[in-house]
């Protein structure tokens, strides 16, 4: 085992050997015998850390969280909080607009730029049958073939 590796171990499990992985707990301590110098060094380090953690800990069942929390708060009336849920927006309404909208303009701007090519045309809308070719045009066959197989309404 490396200095590094030994530097490792007791940073992850402290400098308790109990805690130490046993698969790493026989080449750790043959470290500590050949770098006892070393070895000391870095386990006080790591002692003083574990001290630190265990006079830090706290009871198990005590509700310091919960005091703390009801401390910031104040003293507030007794009465509900009134939670309302959010609004329900219309976006999805808004991009299915906007969606319908800009598919029938490229229609429509398809046929402009098809008579706008043919000047001694007059420019029309989009007549009876014509939006039948621009569907199957830009692929649209199934939708095309749905409307004609569709009852009218």
């Amino acid at each position: 085992m490396t200095r590094d590796d030994f530097a490792r171990l007791i940073e992850i499990y402290g400098a308790n050997e109990a805690r130490w992985p046993d698969h790493s707990r026989a080449a750790a301590q043959s470290f500590v015998e050949a770098h006892s110098r070393d070895a000391e060094q870095l386990l006080d380090g790591a002692r003083k850390i574990d001290a630190a953690l265990e006079s830090a800990r706290i009871e198990p069942g005590t509700d310091i969280l919960k005091a703390r929390i009801m401390s910031s708060l104040g003293h507030q009336d007794d009465a509900p909080i009134n939670i309302q849920p959010p609004a329900r927006g219309f976006g999805y309404k808004v991009i299915a607009a906007m969606m319908a909208i800009s598919f029938m303009m490229g229609f429509a701007g398809s046929n402009l730029l098809n008579q706008a090519a043919a000047p001694d045309e007059t420019i029309s809308l989009v007549a009876e049958n014509e939006w039948e070719t621009l569907a199957s045009d830009y692929g649209m066959d199934d939708v095309l073939s749905w409307v004609n197989d569709s009852p009218a309404p």
